[in-house]
């Protein structure tokens, strides 16, 4: 673009100086040089018009090369990035899936031991009353069969077996 500015301006300086020029050393008559100014203005205002006509059309030419450049570009990146993105929605779904089947395990195994749990305290749960409450109060203080504690809520005195 300054190239362009540059030689329009450099094309409007000569002609003006020409045109000094030739007033100056005119060996003709006023008229005769009126006629040749005024051709020569003339042919200067064509030349000006076609250069800046044939400089839009390059600028035009260029904008329009880059402006499909930039399309082509875009468009490469947006398929670039739907082709990830869709990757990345698979392997989301996939894990999706894996956490889903390892929750329906785990919840399997969850309701399995509850079950075996229930069947197991079903089983033993035709003796006594206190024997029952008394392995429920040892599991929950932490104490072992033989009533002795294991944990850190202290000793019982019961021995685990019916009083």
């Amino acid at each position: 673009m300054a190239n362009t500015q540059k030689t329009i301006l450099a094309l409007l300086v000569g002609t003006v100086i020409g045109a000094g020029v030739g007033l100056l050393y005119a060996p003709n008559s006023g008229k005769e040089t009126r006629r040749r100014m005024g051709k020569t203005t003339r042919e200067a205002q064509e030349k000006a018009n076609r250069k800046l006509k044939e400089t839009t059309n390059s600028f035009a030419s260029s904008a329009k090369e880059v402006l499909s450049n930039l399309e082509s570009k875009v468009d490469e990146t947006l398929t670039s990035v739907s082709y990830k993105a869709d990757g990345i929605l698979e392997s989301l779904e996939s894990k999706l899936e894996d956490l889903r089947n390892q929750n329906k395990k785990f919840q399997r195994g969850s309701m399995d031991d509850m079950e075996t749990a229930i069947a197991s305290n079903g089983s033993t749960g035709s003796s006594s009353k206190s024997t029952g409450a008394a392995k429920t109060k040892s599991s929950a203080t932490g104490t072992s069969s033989n009533g002795t504690s294991s944990g850190a809520s202290g000793s019982s005195n019961k021995t685990g077996t019916a009083s």
